[in-house]
């Protein structure tokens, strides 16, 4: 690695640190503040002292915090009514991050705070140096890898996303090392990633949809699709989907409810989701919608635009293409609450951005390069914008 290199990796580590810092610097450098714990949300589940509560509403970090509280409840209690937390399905599938944090904490609650930030900032440190090395260079597309909504809000906001970033983008590296044939352990980070959260269903399903592309489709970088035993490539992608189907059997005798059905109202084909946003600027074009107009105009659009250049005017018909177009029309289907703001759309489909910067990197092309800065100034907007914005707050 060159010496301009670690100086750019190192300058990386250090705005995420300077990012972290300051985000907790208006609420006394208390760590509990990342976590987004409401007050009233604090005051009905009997949260330990000290952490910081913000008046009166917080985000779902506070809802993960809680669960982690409550594993052993979960996994040991008799029925869904041990658990204070149990009316919320919808988030218990997302396991991977409380059960990290209560397992690496020992169950301690007092370091809960701080090892959510620690796994985060850890799994986007990790996801970009993979990501260096699944590209074989640092570049301004490598960068994206941490500078996406998904990566410094699931930072700044202790949510779920930077675990499922890693686990993607390792799944990636192996994939392509391995020319594009799925095995055992990339099998392993998929599920562990889906584990972490459900839209890396799109994924799964989108490379199950290469094993049964007609053959005259098949293209690779390389030259060709390499074709070997489809239907023990299909087989292998279905353990994880078994698996977390397996895991909403648990979910559903525990807690009395499916967790994906919770979750099915966020699509929404008819594609309205996007013209819901603009009716919603016209009427009031506050920041939060505006920065979902940019990230929708300045990146997801020419994305979807350029991508269907390539396909059909440039016969670049390459596997990575297909699947970055195909989790852009799954962005563009969410409905209009999540097109609301850009801190939920940013991070609905996560496998985008690891997907993307394999793709950007292969072309190195100039639209893909103004594509990639559009990406990282939307996204460093978004951190600052968060970082500088100070809520009402109470000390639990």
């Amino acid at each position: 690695m060159k010496t301009k290199e670690r100086y750019i990796i190192g300058l990386v580590v250090v705005i995420l640190l300077s990012l972290t810092f300051f985000a907790t610097k208006n609420y006394n450098g208390n760590l509990s503040s990342l976590l987004r714990i409401g007050k009233m949300f604090s005051e009905t589940h009997e949260m330990p002292s000290g952490l910081v509560a913000y008046d009166p509403v917080g985000y779902d970090g506070e809802l993960y915090y809680q669960m982690a509280r409550n594993i052993p409840q979960f996994f040991l209690g008799n029925d869904h009514s041990d658990i204070p937390f149990y009316d919320n399905a919808y988030r218990w599938q997302r396991i991977l991050l409380p059960m990290t944090v209560y397992g690496l904490s020992f169950g301690n609650e007092s370091w809960f705070p701080n090892m959510f930030i620690r796994i985060n900032l850890i799994a986007i440190i990790l996801s970009f140096l993979l990501t260096i090395k699944l590209i074989g260079k640092l570049n301004i597309h490598t960068l994206t890898s941490v500078f996406n909504p998904a990566a410094l809000v699931g930072l700044l906001f202790c949510l779920t996303e930077p675990l499922s970033l890693l686990f993607i983008t390792a799944f990636l590296l192996r994939w392509k090392k391995k020319e594009m044939q799925i095995d055992t352990l990339q099998i392993l980070f998929l599920t562990l990633a889906l584990f972490a959260r459900e839209t890396t269903l799109f994924l799964i399903v989108l490379l199950m949809a290469l094993c049964v592309i007609p053959e005259k489709y098949r293209q690779v970088v390389s030259g060709k699709w390499l074709v070997v035993s489809k239907f023990n490539q299909l087989f292998l992608l279905f353990i994880p989907i078994a698996a977390f189907t397996l895991w909403q059997v648990v979910l559903y005798l525990r807690l009395g409810e499916i967790p994906m059905a919770n979750g099915s109202g966020m699509v929404d084909w008819k594609f309205l989701g996007t013209f819901g946003l603009i009716g919603r600027a016209i009427a009031d074009l506050n920041p939060y919608v505006l920065s979902s107009l940019a990230f929708l105009f300045l990146f997801v659009l020419p994305l979807l635009l350029y991508g269907l250049y390539l396909w059909f005017k440039k016969d670049k018909k390459t596997p990575i293409l297909f699947i970055l177009g195909g989790l852009t029309v799954a962005m563009l289907s969410m409905n209009v609450a999540l097109w609301g703001v850009l801190t939920s759309i940013g991070r609905v489909i996560t496998p985008i951005y690891p997907v993307y910067a394999i793709a950007a990197s292969e072309s190195d092309s100039r639209p893909f390069k103004m594509l990639s800065a559009s990406l990282i100034a939307v996204s460093i907007i978004l951190a600052v914008g968060i970082v500088i914005q100070k809520h009402m707050f109470v000390i639990s």
